[in-house]
Order: structure tokens, then sequence, then C-alpha cells
């Protein structure tokens, strides 16, 4: 009996892990321009995709990729009135041609929308604790 907790928690384990990775052959991936958009959390989202072994570099002005490789998008989206909400996505795609387009792979895809605490009115806390929410998340790329 003990054999067989052993191996089923084993398992388990093994495939919990494999959720927060991506294989890929070069982990290379493309990050958009900072728009005011995302302006609060863009660097931390740099430096997230880089801790998690992946070769970020910007988009060129004409947003072309190598068919294979991947880009990410950072979403961030405070609304409200009085104490904000804010809303942060982040996803990352595998491109299928020389540009990104609508219909590409979507290797991961998380979103959180935080409405508390409500220690400011700006929204800048609930965003910073979204994106700390969806961190632990994004996956690690593995050759």
């Amino acid at each position: 009996m003990k054999y067989f907790i052993s191996f089923f928690l084993l398992l388990s384990i093994q495939a919990s892990a494999q959720y927060y990775k991506v294989r890929h052959q070069s982990c290379n991936l493309k990050v958009y321009e900072k728009t005011n958009d995302n302006a609060l959390l863009y660097q931390q989202f740099i430096d997230l995709l880089k801790e998690r072994n992946y070769n970020v570099s910007l988009f060129n002005n004409e947003k072309e990729i190598r068919p294979g490789d991947l880009y990410a998008n950072l979403t961030q989206i405070i609304r409200g009135t009085g104490f904000k909400e804010c809303y942060v996505e982040v996803e990352i795609l595998k491109a299928k041609n020389n540009f990104p387009a609508a219909d590409d792979k979507s290797m991961f895809k998380e979103y959180v929308l935080r409405k508390f605490p409500r220690h400011s009115p700006s929204a800048k806390d609930r965003c910073k604790m979204a994106f700390k929410d969806i961190s632990f998340r994004v996956p690690t790329c593995t050759k």
C-alpha cells in the first residue's frame, strides 16, 4: 500500500511540474514595445521572462518574427471610478508566419482581476498584486 501511495504522489508531482514548462528549440521570445497601458508592469515583465530562461528581444518597427518563435502580450486595464480595479493578462504565443496573427497557437494564457485591497484609488497596488499572482504561473522555457 505504501508503494502505491508513493507512486501516485510521484506521478502527481511530476505532472504538476510539467504544467509550468514550455518546450521550445530556441526559447527566443519577442515582446511589444512599452505603451502607456502597460508601463507600470513592463520592466517587471521583461525581467520575469529573462528569469524564466527566455531570450527576450523587442519587436522591430515591422513587427517581424521568425516562424516558430514565441512572442508575448502583456495587457493591463485599469477601470472603474473611485477605487479602480485592475485587470492583468499575460499570453505567450507561437508564431505560424513572419508576423503575429490572430490564429497563432497560444502556449500560455492567464489573467487576474484585482479589486482588493483598496489602499489607494489609483489601482497601482492592485496591478502589482495581480502581476505577482500571474508571475508564479508563467512557464519556464526548456530546450
